[in-house]
């Protein structure tokens, strides 16, 4: 008795430290490009235009739809974009522990409850305005209502399973990869099945066939089909099995040259995996190998796709750390060892958590989505004096600083990708006193600024942004070169200045 009381508060406790991990500073990042994305969508779309439109790469609409019904009643916000997701990775971390203790023991499941409470991708997925969140609450949960249907024959799991089958297709098309590992648990089960459970899984997923054709088969299944394999596996393909791994692991937050951090972890993931996976392949529990291929199948896909953000293959971490726990519950180590090798990859992910949490750039292999596009509005809004234009660059997110600027009709121009050399010359040939430049200093593909455009104007106030070091520069020279997102110039006109001569 007592041990089932002290189970059920370690589990309490590793819910709360999920909640607070997710909920914790939710509305306090600015948006960042893919979440402008959201943003446009939920704003200039109608519930009736969400409904009926494919999302770029595969996502289906429910995460827009249920997004904006909440933007309904909470307003537009950063907390209203990402409440969604934070719920819902919140919401994994009960189902895997659910799953864990199903098929394997009360010990793995909680370990994989505390791993994916940790877990850098679950937790960034999850202050993120985006579908990949409840994404990944659709993959495990189908699984607890699988295996809950064939354990119980009870026919309100077989109902909560398609229920969430159809949720999951509605939020991602990759989650036909998960329908495939039941799809093919359920031919291989066929001949122990009678005739009309065999007819009851066959009607289910014609229903689910149907309701989806539109979407599925018509647009984006198509798509998949057609796109060409490598031939093969090229040192690109290994590289994406790497980033894959160190994406299941530690998502885009660490830097990978950040050792301390990321080689424990490596190391450690290492070990219990291939562990894991050994003990899958030896067990005869069914349960244990379709694990397995939950987490294969999405791998084999993302490679097949040539993807290179571990976004898409989110999904498949509840099925990475249940197959972790399963490896570290299973190597024949003494119990305190066991615990040293949880410990080492906890660690690393909490470093993890932490450098998100405190928006620190320099630690962050995606730093993208740290820049900070609301100080950067406000920054310029409290320096610029009435009617001084500010000219936006190509590669500023401009979504981004239209909803965070304030709005004052022509006074904010931003530049057309195409034509932008043409655009800031005439833009600039009414010779303003002063004006705004927010810029990306370090743009490339002949968006770079000509400085012939500013010959009579000087900089008098400009600040930057940074982002992670840049990695070449480092690896050649040995030397740290600060690269900025995007910088802030003030300039002002030259008193009897004549840009002809």
């Amino acid at each position: 008795m007592k041990q089932v009381v002290s189970q059920n508060w370690i589990i309490l406790l590793i819910l709360f430290i999920g909640f607070c991990l997710r909920f914790y500073g939710i509305n306090q990042k600015s948006f960042y490009e893919d979440e402008a994305y959201s943003l446009q969508q939920i704003s200039d779309l109608s519930f009736g235009q969400l409904a009926f439109t494919i999302f770029d790469p595969g996502h289906t609409p429910l995460y827009y739809l249920l997004t904006k019904w909440l933007t309904q009643f909470l307003g537009i916000s950063e907390f209203s974009l990402r409440i969604l997701s934070a719920g819902a990775s919140f919401l994994s971390i009960w189902f895997i522990y659910q799953v864990g203790k199903i098929i394997y023991s009360e010990t793995v499941g909680m370990m994989a409850a505390a791993l994916l409470t940790f877990s850098p991708l679950s937790v960034v997925y999850g202050q993120m305005a985006r579908p990949y969140g409840l994404f990944t609450l659709w993959a495990i949960a189908s699984l607890y209502a699988f295996i809950q249907y064939f354990r119980t024959k009870k026919l309100l799991f077989f109902l909560f399973f398609f229920l969430i089958c159809f949720l999951g297709l509605a939020t991602h098309g990759l989650f036909l990869t998960v329908l495939a590992a039941y799809l093919l648990f359920l031919i291989l089960s066929a001949r122990k099945m009678p005739l009309w459970e065999i007819g009851k899984w066959g009607v289910g997923l014609v229903i689910l066939s149907i309701l989806f054709y539109q979407f599925l088969l018509d647009r984006y299944l198509a798509a998949f089909l057609y796109k060409s394999a490598p031939d093969v596996l090229s040192l690109s393909v290994w590289v994406r099995i790497a980033v894959a791994f160190f994406g299941l692991t530690l998502g885009e937050t660490v830097n990978p040259f950040n050792w301390p951090v990321v080689l424990p972890a490596i190391i450690s993931f290492g070990i219990t995996g291939i562990a894991g996976t050994l003990y899958s392949l030896r067990s005869r529990n069914p349960w244990i190998i379709l694990v397995l291929v939950c987490l294969f199948l999405p791998l084999a896909a993302w490679i097949y796709l040539g993807a290179n953000s571990p976004r898409l293959i989110s999904y498949a971490v509840p099925f990475f750390l249940l197959l972790i726990s399963f490896g570290i519950d299973k190597v024949p180590w003494p119990r305190v060892w066991k615990f040293v090798l949880f410990l080492f990859i906890v660690i690393p992910q909490t470093i993890s958590v932490y450098f998100w949490h405190t928006g620190n750039p320099n630690q962050f292999f995606n730093a993208n989505l740290l820049i900070p596009w609301k100080e950067i509005a406000q920054d310029i809004q409290k320096e610029k004096k009435s009617g001084e234009m500010v000219l936006l660059h190509p590669d500023t997110y401009l979504p981004l600083i239209q909803y965070y600027s304030p709005k004052e009709g022509g006074h904010w121009v931003a530049l057309p990708e195409e034509g932008f050399e043409k655009k800031l010359k005439k833009t600039l040939e009414v010779k303003p006193d002063s004006f705004w430049l927010l810029s990306g200093p370090n743009s490339t593909q002949g968006k770079k600024i000509r400085m012939e455009n500013f010959s009579c104007y000087q900089p008098i106030y400009q600040k930057g942004y940074t982002l992670n070091p840049v990695l070449v520069d480092f690896l050649k020279f040995g030397i740290k070169k600060e690269v900025f997102a995007t910088q802030i110039y003030h300039w002002q006109r030259l008193p009897k200045c004549n840009e002809d001569t």
